[in-house]
């Protein structure tokens, strides 16, 4: 008895890590692609949008139908994956078609799709950590054009709340992270650096350093995109 009530639950999860692989493998055309139409260069992001689309037909075809482990119950599972191979499919039509911009458009709301699909089952994976990370740091990088009033009180609560926020999900994702990237010193100076920085924040506006603070949020920013690019 103890056997068969073993063998399908681990049956079940060596499914769910297939699924998970499958996604990241995607993942890293997706980034890919993505940072190569940001920066100009369309045809390199034609040739990782072709990879992805691969991919994600494969994991389609594969994971549709049978929705691995929590992900059973998810009515919206198969219109996700097929929505998600849409957008790809039209992302790569796009850049043939020389249109980047709207490739761009096509590509941008994947990412908030597959952090939702995984939210909504009760999945929780390094990638969902960084995804919280950046979007910390989006909100705390508006101060980079916006600088904060160091005479309004609220306008400087507001700032290091917002570095309290980014610092508690960079310390988060270092401390959860797989072990391929916890045994890189690439990860481990990037992560360490970026934790200084925004301590250090605390004492550019206790000085009231305007250009500092610009500075880090600089410095930062380039951190917070190589995480993205290369840690997932």
């Amino acid at each position: 008895m103890l056997f068969f009530m073993v063998v399908p639950s681990s049956a079940n999860a060596f499914v769910i890590d297939q699924f998970h692989a499958a996604l990241t493998e995607a993942d890293q055309d997706y980034r890919s692609a993505s940072f190569y139409l940001r920066t100009g260069n369309p045809g390199v992001a034609l040739l990782e949008l072709q990879a992805l689309s691969d991919k994600w037909q494969t994991l389609s075809k594969t994971f549709s139908d049978q929705p691995p482990g929590p992900y059973a119950k998810d009515p919206a599972w198969s219109a996700t994956l097929g929505q998600i191979g849409h957008q790809v499919e039209t992302a790569l039509a796009d850049v043939e078609a020389g249109n980047v911009k709207a490739a761009q458009g096509q590509l941008e709301p994947i990412r908030a799709a597959l952090a939702d699909l995984r939210r909504r089952n009760g999945i929780f994976m390094f990638a969902d950590c960084v995804e919280e990370a950046n979007r910390a740091m989006d909100a705390l990088y508006a101060y980079r054009h916006r600088p904060p009033n160091f005479d309004d009180q609220r306008d400087v609560d507001e700032l290091l709340r917002r570095a309290t926020v980014t610092a508690h999900w960079y310390e988060r994702c270092f401390k959860t992270a797989p072990e391929k990237y916890t045994a890189s010193t690439e990860f481990q100076r990037l992560m360490e650096a970026s934790l200084r920085s925004l301590g250090l924040i605390w004492e550019a506006v206790h000085n009231k350093q305007e250009r500092r603070v610009i500075n880090i949020l600089r410095e930062l920013r380039s951190s917070d995109r190589l995480l993205y690019l290369r840690f997932l």
